[in-house]
């Protein structure tokens, strides 16, 4: 394998997510995700980057939308107390399978980061250790990472369509079809 590969994604009380894990499983190597506004379309995609980097690159790199950012990882109705992650099964590049998984601890409010905790099967993980499983965030030293936001039209340039499997994100649940 040349590329370590996700499996599925978990999520449980972030965003739009609520109290109960959904989980999206990815049987290929291509897949398009899809749904009505509100659905969780913008929540699955800041999931994947609060997985990997502890942030969301769009409350940081806009000043003015930290105020709009105060309080909003944890997902409004889930009780207290109850926990807010996103994790991952993943296929590393020497073909084992891990579990990454990030706890939220602490989250954004107006003039303050959100907190979290990375562990790699069960075991407290730094963001480094992510490269072991052949997970870089940043492809090049001289290209943006993923904490770069990216434009709309070099999204654009950039996507091709597909014509199949697609992901879709019924308003209740999470489920692939092909």
């Amino acid at each position: 394998m040349t590329t370590p590969r996700i499996r599925s994604l978990s999520v449980k009380g972030f965003r739009a997510y609520g109290a109960v894990e959904q989980t999206l499983n990815l049987p290929t190597d291509i897949a398009a995700v899809w749904g009505s506004n509100s659905t969780g379309k913008s929540s699955l995609a800041e999931a994947f980057e609060f997985l990997l980097t502890g942030r969301i690159a769009r409350r940081e790199l806009m000043v003015t939308s930290q105020d709009e950012f105060a309080d909003t990882l944890r997902n409004a109705h889930l009780a207290a107390g109850e926990e807010v992650y996103v994790a991952a099964r993943i296929t590393a590049l020497d073909s084992t399978t891990h579990e990454i998984k990030r706890v939220l601890t602490t989250d954004y409010a107006k003039r303050q980061d959100c907190k979290s905790l990375l562990s790699i099967d069960g075991t407290a993980a730094a963001e480094a250790d992510l490269t072991a499983l052949g997970i870089a965030l940043s492809q090049r030293r001289s290209s943006p990472s993923i904490r770069s936001a990216i434009s709309s039209r070099s999204v654009r340039r950039t996507v091709q369509p597909i014509s199949r499997p697609f992901l879709k994100l019924p308003t209740s649940t999470l489920s692939a079809t092909t």
